[in-house]
């Protein structure tokens, strides 16, 4: 038997969450028809920084740039086609290859010149921190007598 759990419906975050897919479905399709396909990303937010994860299984770290001018990251590379060994015929290719590309705004909170990227087991991180003072802090109540 299946139980469910209510959960309070929130229409703003209903509705960022078809404009996030739009957006996405929108920028394959545009991608699409300029021949450069955009590889799936996830990002977090925590107090310090904005970490943005980026699926590139395949891809060279060589074969890949990424560049911010007026707050917005720009993630631009190739992952190669490598012919079958043996003198195989593919019968199926679902992966994507050749150039590829990705824009994400970043918030003007963010201080652009102290990004740091790196690349593991197919997963590129790309770290942008808060600027100092957009992080949240305690402010201490003074007592006056």
């Amino acid at each position: 038997m299946q139980t469910s759990i209510a959960r309070r419906w929130d229409p703003l975050q209903d509705l960022l969450q078809v404009g996030n897919e739009v957006s996405r479905l929108l920028g394959t399709a545009e991608s699409a028809m300029k021949g450069v396909w955009s590889p799936a990303a996830d990002i977090l937010e925590t107090p310090e920084k904005f970490q943005i994860v980026v699926e590139l299984p395949g891809v060279d770290v060589s074969d890949v740039d990424i560049t911010v001018e007026n707050d917005v990251l720009t993630l631009r590379g190739e992952r190669v086609f490598n012919e079958p060994e043996d003198k195989g015929t593919y019968r199926r290719v679902e992966r994507y290859y050749g150039s590829f590309g990705r824009r994400i705004a970043l918030p003007p909170k963010c201080d652009s010149t102290k990004i740091d990227a790196s690349m593991r087991n197919g997963l590129l991180t790309i770290e942008v921190p808060k600027m100092e003072q957009a992080r949240p802090h305690r402010i201490e109540v003074r007592s006056i007598e």
